[in-house]
């Protein structure tokens, strides 16, 4: 008894304390947001200066004061209203990170010109800070509603065919209050130009509300079943997928007609799967090595980890490619520069490769809360994986530019006709336009 009591007491103030800085987190934002709003409503005139401040601080308030919400919310409704307040509350993020970047600069314009005759005053520095700010977020949410197809070609001496085999990469979905069924109908629609032989999804399907977030189930469940691949669609779960409770969400996954191989493995005739969940915290992530003692190693052995922090664990045990998520590339500047410092340049987003393994990571096929990009964008990674010597080791793959990739702003370029057993297979032989999205793909490809 004396024992459950001080774990009860330890338990109250570990909650206080996350409490305290759920506070003290959105004291500073709201601080920072206050004194964004002040510099704006300075730049009008009386008496439009008031009813400005007033008009931006109320705004402001709710951006921060909403997604601070979010992000700790314990409770399980969703109201239809709900994902309308994500969206703007995230923009509102996106836009006072901007504003304070584009402040510095002006400032520091101001600083150097305010002494030259004819230089204009603070506020008109201060006005240009806040429309530049507008711009970059009024691309940058153009930006979020696009998909890319990247391509990538890599060789491995340990594949079992002569023709390629096409894995589809996805990752970080987020389907919930900000992504739904017009995103995911996009996808769906580019994926299936690729026509792959598998497709794999590597974790953070669901937005961290789990399935109560999604708003319309059944068309989400439609939509993604729609996805066509030979070897069928497996995933694995991220951080978010289960940082809410629910208990319906394999069933979820299943009806989706999404595998989830969760400290599992999977093997077909041309490649071995193993799943990692990625759920670090909850004691439930088995050893990758546990996982490959009884692996067909005459396959190339493919790992799907939510989190890239797991690939070097992965070229210890031998793998040859390991597919990640989780980094959405930093999803808007200046984040990108601080997940590349965290992650390193290969480990954020891209191809690597450690010893005799290849790694991919995605930039998300979704975005998180702000719906923003800058400097990166959704994607979908082609992979054509192809028999041939590594250039890493014995067996190790290597990765390879595919030929005849040109950039394309919005349109689909011509990848060419795909010739091999399955052609006539998932609607391969019926869809002639075989196109992929090109631009983007210096950004992964070695």
């Amino acid at each position: 008894m004396k024992y459950a009591s001080v774990a009860k007491r330890l338990k109250a103030y570990q909650k206080r304390w996350q409490t305290t800085l759920r506070w003290i987190e959105f004291g500073g934002a709201a601080a920072a947001a206050l004194y964004s709003s002040l510099r704006i409503a300075r730049a009008f005139p009386r008496p439009a200066e008031t009813v400005v401040g007033v008009a931006v601080s109320v705004y402001a308030l709710f951006g921060v004061g909403f997604q601070t919400y979010t992000r700790h919310r314990e409770d399980h409704t969703f109201h239809p209203l709900y994902s309308r307040a994500v969206v703007l509350s995230g923009l509102y993020v996106a836009f006072m990170t901007y504003h304070f970047c584009a402040l510095l600069v002006c400032d520091l314009l101001y600083l150097f010109l305010h002494r030259v005759p004819g230089a204009p005053p603070r506020d008109a520095f201060s006005m240009a800070a806040a429309v530049a700010a507008l711009l970059i977020v009024a691309h940058g949410y153009r930006r979020v509603h696009r998909i890319r197809i990247i391509p990538v070609r890599l060789r491995c001496a340990k594949l079992n065919r002569r023709f390629p085999y096409r894995i589809v990469h996805l990752s970080d979905l987020h389907i919930g209050a900000a992504i739904s069924g017009k995103h995911l109908g996009e996808m769906v629609r580019k994926v299936n130009l690729c026509h792959p032989d598998l497709i794999v999804i590597t974790g953070d399907i669901l937005n961290h509300g789990g399935t109560y977030e999604v708003q319309d189930q059944e068309e989400v469940e439609s939509v993604l079943k729609e996805m066509q691949a030979c070897d069928g669609v497996y995933g694995v779960l991220g951080n978010h997928d289960t940082e809410t409770p629910d208990p319906n969400i394999h069933q979820f996954f299943s009806k989706c007609g999404i595998h989830m191989i969760d400290n599992q493995v999977a093997e077909n005739d041309t490649v071995t799967l193993i799943g990692r969940t990625g759920i670090l915290l909850s004691g439930g992530r088995v050893s990758l090595q546990s996982l490959m003692e009884h692996v067909n190693r005459e396959k190339p052995v493919i790992v799907l980890d939510h989190d890239p922090k797991g690939i070097r664990e992965a070229s210890q045990c031998g793998a040859d490619l390991v597919l990640c998520g989780h980094t959405h590339a930093g999803q808007f500047f200046p984040c990108t520069v601080f997940t590349q410092i965290l992650y390193g340049k290969t480990g954020s987003h891209g191809v690597g490769q450690l010893g005799k393994t290849m790694s991919v990571v995605s930039a998300g096929t979704g975005y998180f809360q702000t719906p923003v990009r800058i400097g990166t964008d959704n994607e979908i990674i082609c992979i054509d994986l192809e028999k041939g010597s590594g250039g890493a080791g014995k067996d190790g793959p290597e990765c390879e530019q595919p030929h005849g990739v040109q950039d394309a702003e919005d349109g689909d370029a011509d990848i060419g006709e795909y010739s091999g057993p399955h052609s006539g297979e998932a609607g391969r032989a019926e869809d002639k336009d075989q196109h992929l999205d090109r631009e983007g793909k210096d950004n992964i490809l070695l």
